[in-house]
């Protein structure tokens, strides 16, 4: 397998999980690095259907041994893994996925040059996202905001690429109700494609199991938070500034990794929180 396929490690940490490019153009993980075993069982079952589990598993932790190079995933704010390749800021130009990128998370749309193009700016009965945006940026006297209405673009923008974190988390408040947050988010998950969206509140970042949710996702969406008191809120620190967290899958051995996702958390009314340092 070491001879058709690539492998790294994202570190020299014990428990670290092997991870293997997707080089299927089919497939929606293509061009990243996946630390998904699943994915990787099936694929040593396609090499040899007649495997038994444990001979899966064997081969398995034959590769864990084998696999010993390290490459750390690419955290650059000027590439930005699409669904038909990478963008590159600087050059505003698309390039292909090669083995050499390492990237865990990426977004579905791809780029469309044409776009960038006033005249082909999608509308419909001449309604434009512009004209959305600005509506949802008006202050309780029905004003737009103009800063109001450039952060929710930045908000875009950031969401368009987990790679890089900002460490910032993005929190929507508003203690009316109907006021678009719902609508704002479901745009961004149709934008980065819901394969690529964990969903997770505040208060679930310290469950257990929380953290192997967000593996390989480019933003986590908490919708409708609840704003009473935040007991614990390390992990939800941790992946906001991209410090390293604890994995655990359940019935697996737990390993420790950095997670990157673009956090947004909508809220009516804001949370209190026990940790106050970095919150």
């Amino acid at each position: 397998m070491l001879k058709y396929f690539y492998f790294t490690r994202f570190s020299i940490d014990e428990g670290e999980r092997i991870a293997i490019y997707v080089n299927n153009k089919e497939s929606p993980q293509y061009g990243l690095y996946t630390r998904n075993y699943d994915y990787l069982k099936r694929i040593i079952n396609a090499i040899n259907p007649h495997y038994p589990s444990k001979g899966i598993h064997e081969v398995l932790e034959k590769l864990e041994m084998m696999v010993v190079n390290v490459k750390k995933p690419e955290h650059t704010k000027d590439l930005i893994p699409v669904g038909n390749g990478i963008f590159n800021l600087k050059t505003k130009k698309l390039e292909d996925y090669t083995p050499e990128h390492v990237f865990s998370s990426k977004v579905s749309t791809n780029y469309d040059p044409k776009y960038n193009e006033v005249e082909n700016i999608p509308k419909i009965d001449n309604w434009t996202l512009d004209d959305w945006l600005s509506n949802l940026s008006k202050d309780e006297q029905g004003r737009p905001d103009d800063q109001v209405f450039q952060l929710l673009w930045q908000v875009l923008a950031d969401s368009l690429n987990g790679n890089y974190t900002r460490r910032k988390a993005i929190l929507l408040n508003s203690e009316h109700g109907n006021s678009g947050k719902g609508t704002f988010q479901s745009l961004i998950t149709n934008l980065v494609g819901e394969h690529n969206v964990a969903t997770l509140k505040v208060n679930e970042f310290s469950e257990r199991f929380a953290m192997s949710r967000l593996m390989g996702k480019s933003v986590c969406i908490g919708d409708d938070n609840p704003n009473g008191y935040i007991r614990d809120s390390s992990n939800f620190n941790s992946v906001i500034t991209g410090d390293v967290v604890n994995i655990e899958y359940k019935g697996k051995d737990s390993f420790t990794t950095q997670l990157t996702p673009t956090v947004i958390q909508s809220f009516n009314g804001l949370p209190h929180f026990s940790n106050k340092g970095g919150t």
